[in-house]
């Protein structure tokens, strides 16, 4: 997605960096499995949950041991408005990123996932080719790099400059074409019963786990960045929204089964962060090693927060 925003902004004459810092943060707080993790979270955290505010916590307080990082007013501000759930492409009103970097970005997420996401069902067996609609294959084509070169192309030849800035804009035939896609893909896809058990599940992991770090004062202790003033409600909200779906199920696995718990990574702090190197506890002497930013290995035994997505190291 970073990508397509960086196109985007290089074919419009804006800029390209702004627009990637953007991309770069804009979902970071996502809970673990996606949507069904938010509105789990959402429910059971004092004052709600949203992973764009989440994202704005990680970058603002979380990122870089806790003490956050120092980003543009503008940067922040794509990072929070960027996501339109099953809303318009092209928000209005408040609801709109104040730069047109931060609306690159917003059309760029669907544009990325309406083109990646069909292939990943295709992959996983949810659909077959035959099961999609003439039309949208006509429109599209039958590969991600098609869908998504058909919607930046049309999007560059609709949108017209403005003297304030682009005024960003797909054809009349694209927007129908994309909204059959859309809704090709949220009945046949997204709403699925199979994926719809599967986040079901995935639910009831997130609720059980904030259950635990709720009423177990010792498992609590496993939550990174101990330091921070916050309630046990808000330690336990950002350490379920750093975890992948596979670090939610094995912790959970690790909590029924009153098996020893998941080790907690301790971080040698240099002068020149974000250089860190991680200590294996010795009671998990076969531990992986923790993600860097020099690095591009995924672990998921380390304590996400730890991790924060391989961005940044405590």
């Amino acid at each position: 997605m970073a990508q397509i925003a960086r196109s985007l902004s290089r074919a419009l004459g804006l800029n390209e960096d702004l627009a990637e810092a953007v991309a770069m943060g804009h979902d970071l707080g996502h809970a673990p499995f996606g949507h069904a993790g938010e509105k789990a979270l959402n429910a059971v955290v004092p004052g709600g949950f949203s992973h764009q505010a989440q994202s704005l916590r990680i970058v603002d307080v979380l990122a870089w041991g806790g003490r956050g990082l120092n980003l543009t007013r503008d940067v922040r501000d794509g990072i929070v408005k960027h996501s339109k759930g099953l809303g318009p492409v092209f928000a209005r009103g408040a609801d709109s990123p104040a730069t047109f970097e931060g609306q690159a970005v917003r059309v760029a997420d669907i544009i990325a996932y309406l083109a990646h996401d069909m292939d990943d069902a295709l992959e996983a067996g949810f659909l077959s080719i035959s099961d999609i609609p003439v039309d949208i294959l006509a429109a599209f084509g039958d590969s991600s790099e098609s869908r998504e070169n058909a919607m930046v192309k049309d999007l560059l030849r609709s949108t017209r400059m403005l003297p304030t800035g682009p005024g960003f804009a797909f054809s009349t035939s694209m927007e129908a074409s994309m909204a059959s896609l859309r809704s090709f893909m949220m009945e046949k896809v997204y709403r699925s019963p199979s994926i719809a058990r599967e986040m079901d599940e995935g639910a009831a992991a997130v609720r059980a786990i904030y259950a635990s770090l709720m009423a177990d004062a010792e498992l609590a202790e496993e939550i990174p960045l101990k330091h921070l003033p916050r309630t046990r409600e808000e330690a336990a909200r950002d350490f379920i929204a750093g975890m992948t779906d596979r670090f939610a199920l094995k912790f959970l696995e690790k909590i029924r089964s009153g098996s020893s718990r998941p080790a907690t990574v301790r971080w040698r702090r240099s002068p020149n962060p974000p250089v860190c190197r991680p200590v294996r506890s010795p009671s998990r002497s076969n531990a992986s090693s923790a993600v860097c930013p020099t690095g591009s290995s995924r672990d998921t035994e380390t304590p996400p927060s730890a991790r924060l997505n391989g961005h940044v190291c405590p």
